[in-house]
């Protein structure tokens, strides 16, 4: 069995509970808490019908729910496309399009670019702000359990897929798979 990215944060949440994991312009979080609110949001995801396997669009600033983001992906076994938030409608339609994402998660203050999309995704979740009549970050979560969804990631899957800036033509994904993605944290904490 692979150790993956949503493994290391259960065990650091079970072994150090109160120990601050994440720190942003938002707040903080423990690693207890950051575990909470990732299974929470992978609960909410599962809820509204993303499966393991699909695509979870990401259109923020950084801040700490963009991290918890990335650990409800590690935990339910979705792959993270992260979307340059200087870009215009045209070009984060292209990597909508061509990841296929199933879900949109985005900042309040990027709802008028969202507004533009013509490939946006049907799920849409708001981060902050005001959700007018869209999937609301925190009220999802509220609604949610924070037990460890049922489905694991597999480490043979995709858990990011980033895009180059298309200089030579259109922007192209590169995909890296869950178990590759946590093989590589660890040589870098070897190091």
């Amino acid at each position: 069995m692979s150790l993956l990215i949503g493994d290391a944060l259960e065990w650091f949440a079970e072994n150090t509970p109160e120990k601050v994991a994440v720190v942003g312009p938002d707040g903080s979080r423990t690693y207890s808490q950051l575990w909470s609110r990732s299974c929470k949001l992978a609960n909410a995801w599962s809820r509204l019908g993303v499966r393991k396997g699909d695509r979870v669009a990401i259109l923020m600033t950084n801040c700490v729910k963009y991290v918890e983001v990335y650990e409800a992906a590690a935990i339910l076994g979705v792959a993270v496309v992260p979307l340059n938030f200087r870009f215009v409608a045209r070009e984060a339609d292209y990597i909508l399009d061509h990841s296929n994402a199933k879900l949109l998660i985005y900042g309040g203050s990027f709802s008028s670019l969202v507004a533009e999309l013509k490939n946006c995704p049907q799920l849409l979740i708001v981060a902050d702000g005001e959700a007018a009549g869209r999937n609301s970050y925190e009220e999802l979560l509220e609604k949610e359990s924070d037990a460890r969804p049922l489905e694991k990631a597999d480490p043979d899957e995709c858990f990011y897929q980033g895009y180059t800036s298309g200089t030579t033509g259109l922007p192209k994904g590169c995909v890296n798979l869950h178990g590759r993605f946590m093989a590589q944290l660890l040589r870098l904490v070897a190091a």
